[in-house]
């Protein structure tokens, strides 16, 4: 655990926390005493879920929004020290994504990072 102490006590928010990927690093960070916001807007098709976090459901704060918001974002973002972005549609799941998958990443990529002040 030594390799990630620079994340122990530190204000982490995630966006996608609520997928799989996201609630996986979201549980090693609070066994690191990190403070986790979750940022994830739970639309059916995209894989997050509240179940994922079942565990660890009191230790972190869940934000219900979407990361294409800029004011939700702006204000969600203040006092954080680490931002890891996660949120994407699942292409894996939803196969008629592929095609549209990189794109649509590379725009949401750009957009998260302009609304973030």
């Amino acid at each position: 655990m030594d390799s990630f102490k620079e994340f122990s006590n530190r204000n982490i928010l995630i966006t996608g926390g609520l997928g799989f990927i996201g609630s996986a690093l979201a549980r090693r960070l609070v066994r690191l005493d990190a403070q986790v916001t979750l940022v994830d807007s739970l639309i059916p098709q995209y894989g997050g879920n509240l179940f994922n976090i079942h565990d660890i459901k009191d230790q972190v704060t869940v934000n219900i929004t979407d990361v294409r918001d800029p004011h939700a974002m702006a204000h969600i973002i203040q006092g954080q020290d680490f931002l890891f972005n996660l949120a994407d549609r699942p292409a894996i799941l939803i196969p008629w994504l592929i095609a549209d998958g990189p794109r649509h990443q590379r725009v949401c990529a750009v957009v998260h990072t302009r609304s973030l002040p």
